[in-house]
């Protein structure tokens, strides 16, 4: 009978051990989970720092091509138009 008691509180500690051990894994789920999301949003915001610096960069390349005061006002045009673009995308974004 003792044998049967010793292995009872054998089975309990093993049991709440695993219930301890479970909850630090749900523990570290939810904190990878919360960093993946974070890296997501970093990650996407860096790709449209990176879009608008290829568009700045062919407005650039314009502006140069056409040279003179002509090309600057078609550039800070040009800039106006993509800034307004984006303020449309990004609020169509927030309207999901």
């Amino acid at each position: 009978m003792k044998a049967l008691y010793g292995r009872i509180q054998q089975l309990e500690q093993k049991l709440l051990q695993l219930l301890a051990d479970h909850e630090q894994q749900k523990s570290t789920i939810q904190k990878l989970q919360q960093e993946n999301e974070q890296l997501r949003q970093t990650m996407a915001m860096k790709d449209k720092a990176l879009q608008r610096s290829s568009k700045q960069l062919g407005i650039d390349a314009i502006s140069k091509q056409l040279g003179g005061t002509q090309g600057a006002e078609i550039s800070k045009m040009l800039s106006n138009y993509i800034k307004d673009i984006d303020q449309c995308i990004a609020f169509f974004e927030r309207c999901k």
